[in-house]
């Protein structure tokens, strides 16, 4: 009857309403047939049958008995440094470690977030906030079984990139020293990342829907947190004024869950910490113990 059932974020509607999906609506499972195909940018060229800058996505009624899940790669990359905070080996802070060439420890201290004049030795860009460039692209999905929610088949669709430039916060998560010394490191980083997103609304007023994180599970050198309006909408960059206090309180947030103690053996969360957050990676490959860890060192 083309009623319109439901509207979703731009930044997240092709994992949830790519063609072949089947999406939950008012207790009523709906199958996604079809999508108006998107501009390759925010504010580009406007598109669909009137004209309108709307993505219309086609649904019926299915009672198919499997559910899916989307497969997208992801890449932000950085594109202009605003502010920055330094690591100094000159200077005696509350952590430090032996240096494997000279026996040097390496102290981590607090610097202003303006850069200084004159460069001093040693000195390490560990933090900073600025521009960013969000690319995301669903590639596929997965069908998934309604009993054992074991993976069934896998399906390859073509969409068109999402790109879009905001602000964002990143800091180095030191995995060249950590990767080494702290088991599933990616999963911690990757729990911490969520855990940071958790607190946010603790300092800034703002939801989960307003800003995301990076959910890379191989190789995290960094925990990058975004804004997921295009351009921008401050929130992260006020939460940089609070992010020593924003890692104590995600810290505190992994080590006090009760809800996760009560389950032994259990390292990815619950909905009460790490997975109160919407997750690209659908809350896989998350490591609560790891992050407490690398948040603690951080």
């Amino acid at each position: 009857q083309r009623a319109v059932m439901d509207t979703i974020p731009y930044s997240r509607v092709f994992y949830h309403a790519f063609p072949g999906s089947i999406i939950m609506h008012r207790g009523r499972k709906y199958r996604i047939e079809s999508m108006e195909s998107p501009p390759p940018f925010v504010g580009g060229a406007s598109f669909g049958p009137c004209g309108c800058s709307n993505l219309i996505a086609f649904a019926k009624p299915t009672s198919l008995q499997y559910s899916t899940q989307a497969l997208s790669i992801n890449e932000i990359t950085v594109v202009k440094k605003i502010k920055h905070a330094e690591l100094s080996t000159d200077c005696e802070g509350e952590t430090s470690r032996k240096s494997p060439d000279n026996g040097k420890q390496k102290q981590e201290v607090g610097k202003n977030e303006q850069p200084p004049k004159i460069e001093r030795a040693g000195a390490v860009a560990v933090a900073g906030n600025g521009v960013v460039t969000v690319k995301r692209t669903v590639h596929g999905y997965k069908k998934l079984s309604h009993v054992n929610r074991k993976e069934l088949s896998r399906t390859t669709i073509s969409l068109p990139p999402m790109e879009f430039d905001t602000y964002a916060l990143w800091i180095d998560a030191d995995a060249a020293y950590l990767k080494d010394v702290i088991f599933n490191f990616d999963g911690g980083v990757h729990a911490l990342s969520h855990a940071m997103v958790a607190v946010a609304p603790l300092f800034v007023p703002c939801t989960s829907s307003d800003i995301d994180c990076d959910h890379s599970r191989y190789d995290c050198t960094r925990i990058l947190l975004y804004d997921q309006r295009a351009g921008g909408s401050g929130v992260t960059a006020q939460l940089y004024n609070f992010l020593v206090q924003l890692l104590q309180a995600a810290v505190d947030l992994l080590e006090e869950c009760t809800s996760c103690y009560s389950i032994k053996g259990y390292d990815g969360g619950c909905p009460a910490c790490l997975q109160s957050v919407p997750c690209d990676n659908f809350h896989q490959d998350l490591s609560r113990s790891a992050g407490i860890r690398v948040g603690k060192h951080l």
